[in-house]
């Protein structure tokens, strides 16, 4: 009998990845928030897809931007939940279908949208949180090689 298969982090490669992967919210943080600076002053909503354990939601919280954090993985969010401070809200959201809150800024690091399994995919998330975007909204993600 084979384990079943869970597509996303589980509770132990969580806690890997929180421990082992701050380096790259912390590398990222200060152009992330440069960026924000218009959408912060105007008290605008930040949605963060893909939050992970919550290192780049805490840095986001701290500076003073409402956040809805978002991950497809129960156990990531558990960590993000007791790392991340006073987030707005973290919710469970699975890219591309799982629709997108409106916002005036999506954030994404740690290239989130390359998990998706396949182009196609890819373009909905695209398309998806471009029609989450209020009016003059701001997309800041990374991608790697599509």
């Amino acid at each position: 009998m084979g384990a079943e298969r869970t597509p996303y982090y589980r509770a132990d490669l969580a806690l890997i990845h929180h421990e082992g992967f701050a380096f790259h919210a912390e590398d990222c943080a200060p152009g992330i928030l440069s960026l924000l600076e218009s959408v912060r002053s105007r008290h605008g909503l930040v949605v963060e897809l893909g939050c992970g354990s919550g290192l780049l939601t805490k840095h986001l919280v701290d500076a003073g931007h409402p956040v809805i954090a978002t991950d497809a993985s129960p156990p990531m969010l558990d960590i993000a939940r007791e790392y991340a401070g006073a987030v707005q809200e973290i919710r469970r959201l699975t890219l591309p279908d799982d629709p997108i809150p409106p916002a005036d800024a999506i954030v994404s690091v740690g290239h989130v949208v390359n998990y998706l399994p396949d182009t196609d995919a890819i373009e909905r998330a695209l398309v998806a949180m471009a029609e989450a975007l209020q009016p003059g909204g701001l997309l800041a993600i990374d991608l790697c090689d599509l």
